[in-house]
């Protein structure tokens, strides 16, 4: 049995987003969800709740709730339908994987159903996750601080003209970022940013979605939160589809990257959203920047290393909107996830902390230690010593079929469960998983909720619901 705890018993329903398999969305209130009628969805402009066929749904997306967890899972899981879970490894032998979860506590699932195993270390702690609001966050005009040197790095962006607090018609700046539907949203030139008290190894990640070309920077170890400052963090310059990292070296605020080391990011050239990360890691003086999830190119930063501790995201253009959303702040314990095996595997593949790889046939993993036979006979690696373990698909997988009554659960810290739905009511939403059996969550440890999960999705337009009326904002 699957039961997400709780302290509360009373959950009111969250203000939330229905999107349709058509690309169309709806705002207002889940209200609940049966076999028998459907979806029931309350509208503030509507007399009655309205019912919906789940066929013809896409998701539900939930305001997440505030603040985050300091609770650091030593695991994620992967199985074969595309769930997600974060625990503890408790056993695995050849007929089961038992793990701890935050959400389900001790649960059970079949091993010919695990794909991976992803190791952490200690230290990654999430600091922030959201947005809910924009409580925290500091808007803010182009500013001028090292403009005048800093000119020559981007000749071809127009900002040599702006000055603090006015735009570059000469007019008073208003915030170009707009806190909107559990994002920020920019269709003008200025800043957005936030002292999260970076530690010296971190993680950003977001979705970037947009309507034209994006132009903007990214400034980790930032000291201004308030305002673009060229000189100050590590700077993530992107343009289009290449991104170019700039950092200060010496006191005279000079370049260190040049043009020739910059990384193109494919996936940008065919679409309107990506799912990007940067990693930090002034101790080791590198800089990661990966793309839905594939590396892209790490940077060596060696120098002088920046002071600050916020982040910054300043928009470039005044000609289309650019949206980041499901941001995630973290520390990290610097070590580097490779993707998995990109043809089928007949062995495990174990690959450790000291960039080593190992295969063979884990036969169990039991009190810390993983016990693998391999080429080189017994082995008993302790589980820390791993960074991720890939299980070959085998014979025995079970193919899952098309099933008009199952749905993803995408959890408050990311976790993924599908279930075939029973009922969503009040605090509480219950279903069968493949996985795990019996599920019983409540409502506000959800913060998506996917239909028809085995459909080819819609095109994503994150920005095709922005309203920059008054109404809107």
């Amino acid at each position: 049995m699957l039961a997400l705890a709780a302290d509360s018993t009373n959950a009111a329903p969250a203000p939330s987003t229905l999107e349709f398999l058509d690309g169309s969305k709806l705002f207002g209130t889940l209200q609940q969800i049966d076999r028998e009628n459907g979806v029931r969805w309350r509208h503030p402009g509507a007399r009655q709740p309205m019912e919906f066929a789940p066929t013809n749904l896409h998701q539900v997306r939930f305001t997440p709730p505030p603040g985050s967890s300091s609770t650091v899972p030593t695991c994620r899981f992967r199985f074969a339908n595309g769930d997600e879970v974060l625990g503890e490894v408790v056993t695995l032998d050849a007929d089961k994987i038992v793990m701890d979860t935050w959400f389900g506590g001790r649960l059970t699932a079949p091993r010919r159903e695990l794909r991976a195993i992803t190791i952490n270390g200690a230290g990654n702690t999430v600091l922030y996750e959201g947005p809910a609001d924009d409580s925290g966050w500091k808007y803010g005009g182009s500013g001028v601080a090292g403009v005048q040197r800093q000119a020559f790095i981007n000749p071809g962006v127009a900002i040599a003209g702006a000055v603090a607090g006015l735009n570059l018609g000469g007019q008073p700046v208003t915030n170009a970022w707009r806190y909107h539907n559990n994002g920020f949203v920019s269709t003008g030139l200025g800043t957005l940013g936030r002292d999260f008290k970076l530690p010296p190894v971190a993680r950003l990640e977001f979705d970037l979605a947009w309507k034209t070309a994006p132009s903007m920077r990214i400034a980790l170890y930032t000291e201004t939160v308030d305002r673009m400052d060229y000189n100050s963090g590590y700077q993530f310059y992107l343009s289009s589809t290449y991104m170019y990292l700039y950092r200060r070296s010496g006191n005279d605020g000079g370049v260190v990257f040049s043009a020739t080391e910059n990384a193109r990011i494919p996936q940008m050239s065919m679409r309107t959203k990506v799912r990007m990360e940067m990693r930090i890691n002034k101790e080791k003086e590198t800089a990661t920047l990966l793309c839905d999830g594939q590396h892209i190119k790490t940077w060596r930063v060696s120098g002088a290393q920046p002071e600050g501790t916020g982040i910054l995201f300043y928009s470039q253009r005044t000609d289309g909107a650019v949206r980041i959303s499901n941001l995630r702040v973290s520390a990290w314990d610097g070590r580097d996830e490779v993707s998995a095996p990109a043809n089928s595997i007949t062995e495990t593949l174990v690959m450790l902390a000291n960039s080593d790889k190992v295969t063979g046939n884990v036969n169990a993993i039991k009190e810390g230690k993983l016990a693998l036979a391999g080429a080189a006979g017994e082995l008993e690696i302790p589980l820390q010593r791993a960074t991720q373990v890939f299980f070959p698909s085998g014979t025995n997988a079970v193919a899952s079929a098309s099933n008009p009554r199952e749905v993803r659960a995408t959890l408050v810290r990311g976790d993924a469960v599908t279930f075939e739905l029973d009922r969503w009511e009040g605090a509480s939403v219950s279903g069968t998983s493949p996985n795990f059996g019996k599920v019983s969550l409540r409502t506000d440890g959800v913060r998506q909720l996917l239909f028809n999960p085995g459909l080819t999705r819609p095109p994503t337009d994150d920005l095709g619901s922005w309203d920059d009326s008054p109404a809107g904002r």
